[in-house]
C-alpha cells in the first residue's frame, strides 16, 4: 500500500473515531489532571447542558457540577489524580438553566512515558430516566403499602369483633349452662374457644407485621439490655424447659428500638419452643463486629431444621412442624425478615437436624433512612 493511501486510511479512521466520540449518547470530557480544566469535550455534553463546546473547554471541571455535587467531584477528582480506579460515581451536573442532570461517572487515566496522570477521559452516563423511573416505581410502592396497611388494619378489626362476640358467648355458655352441657358438648366448646383464640392471635400477628418499622426515629440500641429484658421477661418459660440463655458482650447500634427487640425476642422464643424432647434448651447470643456491619449470631441445641426446609422458613404463614407439639402461625421469623429488611441487613439460618440451629444476621453500621 503506497504511503499516500495509508496516510488517507489513518485519516479516515481518526475522523470515523471523532464522529463516534462527538455523537456519542454519553457524555465525554477529558481534563488536565493538574490544573483540572477541560481540554476537550463531545457535542452530547454540549446539548445536555445547553453551553457551547467553546465555552465548556478550557473552563474548570468542577464548574460543570450542581452545587450539592462540588464537595464530591472535588473527592473523586483527587482520587483520579492520586491512580485510584473510578467507576459509576453518582454525581449531578448542572446545566445553563440551574438544572440537575443525575449522571454515572467513569474515567479512564492516560499517562506518560514516565507513567504519569496527565489526563482524563471522563464518561457521564444521563441517569435521568431511570431515576425518574424509581421514583415512580417507589411512589408506587409505597402507595400499594399504605393501602395494604389500611385493607390490614380495618379487615383486623371487623375479624375481631365476631370473634370477641364468639369469645363471649362461650364464656356465658360455659358460666351459665356448665351443668346442662355434657363432656361431648364441653369438648365442642373448647375447641371453638381454641379456635377462636388461634385466630385472634393470627390477626394479631397481622397487625404487628404491619407496623413494623413504624418507628418515628433511628436510635441507639443497647443489644445487651434489650437482652436482658427478654430474659426478664421469659423467666417462667425458661425456668419451665430449664433452659439456659448466655450471651458475649454485645455492642451498642443504630436501629429501631422496638423492631430490634422483636427480632430477639422471635428467635431467643423459637430456641426455646423448639427444643428436642426432654432435652434442656441452651441458646448462646454472639456478635461479630465487622468494618461496615454487625454479624449476630443465635445458637440453640434444638431439634433443628431439614436443609431442604431453610429456605422457606421466613415465608409467612410457613409451618414446617406439627401443630399439636409446637405452638404458633408461622409469623415470627417472618417478622424477623421484614425487620432485617427495613434495616438494610440479611438473615439465614444453618442447621442440622437434631443437631441445633444457629440464626445468623447482619445490620449495617450505616443505615438508610
Amino acid at each position: 500500500m503506497y504511503p499516500g493511501a495509508i496516510t488517507q486510511l489513518l485519516n479516515d479512521k481518526n475522523h470515523i473515531y471523532y464522529q463516534l466520540y462527538d455523537n456519542s449518547p454519553d457524555m465525554h470530557v477529558s481534563v488536565d489532571s493538574e490544573s483540572g480544566k477541560i481540554l476537550m469535550c463531545n457535542k452530547t455534553l454540549s446539548k445536555k447542558v445547553n453551553i457551547p463546546k467553546d465555552d465548556i473547554i478550557g473552563s474548570p471541571i468542577l464548574d460543570m457540577y450542581h452545587p450539592d455535587s462540588r464537595e464530591k467531584a472535588m473527592s473523586v477528582f483527587k482520587m483520579f489524580t492520586a491512580g485510584k480506579k473510578i467507576e459509576n460515581q453518582r454525581l449531578d451536573l448542572i446545566t445553563k438553566g440551574g438544572k440537575k442532570i443525575p449522571v454515572l461517572l467513569n474515567v479512564d487515566a492516560f499517562r506518560d512515558e514516565e507513567n504519569n496522570i496527565t489526563f482524563s477521559n471522563s464518561c457521564w452516563r444521563d441517569i435521568s430516566e431511570i431515576e425518574q423511573l424509581k421514583s415512580e416505581i417507589k411512589d408506587n410502592v409505597q402507595a400499594k403499602n399504605k393501602e395494604l396497611e389500611e385493607f390490614v388494619y380495618i379487615a383486623s378489626h371487623d375479624l375481631q369483633e365476631p370473634l370477641r362476640t364468639i369469645s363471649s358467648f362461650i364464656e356465658l355458655l360455659k358460666l351459665e349452662y356448665n351443668d346442662q352441657l355434657d363432656e361431648e358438648a364441653l369438648t365442642y366448646l373448647n375447641f371453638i374457644e381454641t379456635g377462636a383464640g388461634n385466630m385472634k392471635n393470627i390477626i394479631t400477628g397481622l397487625l404487628d407485621f404491619s407496623r413494623i418499622g413504624k418507628d418515628v426515629e433511628l436510635e441507639e440500641v443497647d443489644c445487651n439490655s434489650i437482652i436482658h429484658d427478654i430474659i426478664t421477661d421469659y423467666h417462667l418459660a425458661i425456668k419451665e424447659n430449664d433452659a439456659e440463655i448466655t450471651s458475649e458482650l454485645l455492642p451498642h447500634i443504630n436501629a429501631y428500638s422496638t423492631a430490634i427487640r422483636l427480632l430477639f425476642q422471635n428467635l431467643i422464643n423459637n430456641a426455646i419452643k423448639f427444643k428436642k424432647f426432654n432435652t434442656p434448651p441452651e441458646i448462646h447470643i454472639e456478635c461479630i463486629t465487622k468494618e461496615e456491619e454487625y454479624h449476630f449470631m443465635i445458637s440453640d441445641n434444638g431439634i433443628g431444621i431439614p436443609k431442604d426446609k431453610l429456605n422457606d422458613i421466613f415465608k409467612f404463614f410457613k409451618r414446617l412442624n406439627n401443630k399439636s407439639q409446637y405452638k404458633g402461625h408461622g409469623i415470627g421469623l417472618a417478622h424477623c425478615k421484614k425487620i432485617l429488611d427495613i434495616h438494610d441487613g440479611k438473615i439465614w439460618v444453618t442447621s442440622e437436624v437434631n443437631e441445633g440451629s444457629t440464626f445468623h444476621f447482619t445490620l449495617p453500621k450505616t443505615i438508610k433512612k
